[in-house]
């Protein structure tokens, strides 16, 4: 009798750990998606702005470009030089630019591997209520065993 409550005791221990390192991962998962998602919308933004600052610095110097060239007088070395800055400041942008949207895709593809750790998320959490239910029914055994032990102990 003491024997198989022992042995109750120690699979509701078993039970009691399973439970708590699932709870863990799926709580690492959860935390893992929200942080893809942060990082994704970061990057949306994050693009979205350099795509609107290299259109402004385009502008800009088409503007200049064409103010330069209305003046008529300015020399070829003012025009050259002129076009030089934007043109680095425009390259500079688009190495952001691309920089960004590769880190972008990147990121894509953890998202996609969000869509498995989802599937996972859920399996864990159906494992989990398996071994709580497990741990509520040995729990209720152990009772019972460890009733009818003290009332054969009561009885003798």
């Amino acid at each position: 009798q003491c024997l198989h409550l022992a042995g109750l005791t120690s699979e509701v221990r078993t039970l009691d750990e399973d439970i708590e390192k699932k709870e863990l991962l799926m709580k690492r998962l959860v935390d893992a998606q929200q942080k893809a998602r942060v990082v994704e919308k970061d990057f949306r933004v994050k693009i979205t702005n350099l795509e609107e600052e290299l259109a402004r610095i385009r502008g800009e110097r088409d503007h200049a470009v064409n103010e330069i060239n209305k003046q008529g007088d300015a020399t070829d070395h003012a025009k050259n030089t002129l076009k030089a800055r934007y043109e680095s400041k425009l390259k500079k942008l688009s190495e952001d630019l691309d920089k960004m949207r590769r880190k972008y895709k990147e990121n894509q593809k953890l998202l996609r591997s969000k869509a498995k750790a989802a599937e996972r998320l859920k399996r864990l959490q159906v494992e989990i209520a398996t071994h709580k239910k497990q741990r509520v029914v040995l729990q209720k055994k152990m009772r019972e065993a460890s009733d009818s032990h003290r009332n054969w102990l009561n009885s003798t």
